[in-house]
């Protein structure tokens, strides 16, 4: 979680709740089923409890834990990362919020996920009689603060991964949630990005990014070390960034770089496209564009990575196949060309629909995003004005 209000809060509790209330069939066992909140951002500086509670994102999150939902709170515990609290459902299902501390765990997203593999890992060294088979029955859900989900897609999920031992993590169908042109835009992309995107690469080879939004991931896939590269997924994953690519890679797309060392390390990963998801998308321009700004250079980025290292990629992992490799790579090339073939369309438009001379239709197809490039760059460089992507 991270700057979420109540209401977003409220829909990732609602379906932990509902997961609570599921049937026998999926939850054995409450000890083998307990949940997990990493709260990003709790701390302004080395506080104490009592300055932490008072925190507006976590006074919002333990009103809703108490009021809302009539779920009585230990007393929070101190840890090496910041705090700790502990609650159950009503039929049992633990729920653990684990505060950070940024000067102690770096801010984002991929320094609170790896802080959950390392109490992953606590609990398996602790409890290692509950898991007499081992580490390859063991799943991790993850999900975003403001996701809905259902209990049948988190079964679906399960089914996928529990039929193939190749599989490493599995996603399901996400639908942003909205209203108004941003959004149905989104709600449009997203099904592109599910309907073609990713059942091509469920069906060619591999899926290439598992949003962290609502996926499901193998445990073992994660821990177990490789024995060709000699490390695991989750120790390449600490890597600090060292350049500019590095930082692309690791720090702008999370997902999709964990994604590319699963697939690195031999495993496969698959697309379920009947579990289901909901979450709020970006409704502003500004949010819309610093995150579409990660997204795509980190997918250019990760996916050049991939090409790079193809040799590799397809002696290591059995899905990566030729047809796969062209695959990726003609992804790879439209996506650069994207921007150019927009301009042509907008100049082709205004010439054969409105008679435009040729050199005018090139001037204003280009000359928009000329002028927006500009005024990013000029706001943006300028301390003075926060809201420089609001104003461009």
């Amino acid at each position: 979680m991270w700057h979420e209000n109540k209401e977003e809060m409220s829909l990732l509790l609602n379906s932990m709740k509902n997961l609570d209330e599921y049937s026998e069939e999926l939850r054995r066992d409450k000890d083998f089923y307990e949940a997990h909140i990493m709260f990003d951002d709790a701390f302004r500086e080395n506080q104490r409890w009592e300055a932490v509670s008072n925190h507006v994102w976590v006074q919002g999150l333990l009103d809703v834990l108490q009021n809302t939902y009539q779920m009585v709170i230990s007393a929070p515990k101190e840890t090496r990362y910041g705090y700790v609290i502990h609650t159950e459902f009503h039929n049992g299902m633990s729920l653990y919020v684990h505060f950070k501390n940024i000067h102690k765990v770096k801010q984002g997203k991929r320094w609170s996920q790896l802080l959950g593999f390392n109490i992953v890992r606590q609990i398996l060294r602790q409890n290692k009689d509950k898991y007499p088979g081992g580490h390859s029955g063991i799943f991790l859900l993850m999900t975003d603060g403001d996701t809905e989900f259902e209990e049948k897609g988190v079964q679906e999920l399960l089914k996928i991964a529990s039929q193939d031992e190749r599989v490493g993590a599995v996603c399901g169908f996400v639908i942003p949630k909205g209203f108004g042109p941003l959004a149905w835009y989104q709600m449009f992309e997203y099904r592109v990005g599910h309907w073609l995107q990713k059942t091509s690469e469920h069906i060619l080879g591999t899926v290439m990014c598992i949003p962290g939004c609502f996926s499901l991931w193998r445990w073992k896939a994660l821990s177990e070390k490789h024995k060709t590269l000699g490390c695991s997924v989750i120790d390449t994953y600490f890597s600090y960034s060292e350049s500019a690519m590095d930082l692309l890679m690791y720090d702008q797309g999370e997902d999709r770089w964990l994604s590319m060392l699963l697939i690195q390390h031999g495993w496969m990963l698959q697309y379920a496209a009947t579990a289901l998801s909901k979450t709020l998308c970006p409704n502003t321009l500004e949010e819309f564009f610093k995150q579409r700004r990660r997204w795509i250079t980190s997918t250019l980025a990760n996916t050049l990575h991939f090409l790079s290292n193809w040799g590799s990629m397809h002696t290591g992992n059995t899905s990566v196949n030729l047809m796969f490799m062209v695959y990726v790579f003609t992804f790879f090339i439209s996506s650069v060309l994207n921007p150019g073939t927009g301009i042509l369309l907008i100049a082709g438009g205004l010439m054969d629909g409105l008679g435009t001379n040729q050199y005018l239709a090139y001037a204003i197809a280009l000359g928009a995003p000329i002028v927006y490039v500009i005024a990013c760059l000029c706001w943006y460089l300028d301390p003075k004005e926060p809201g420089a992507i609001k104003r461009a």
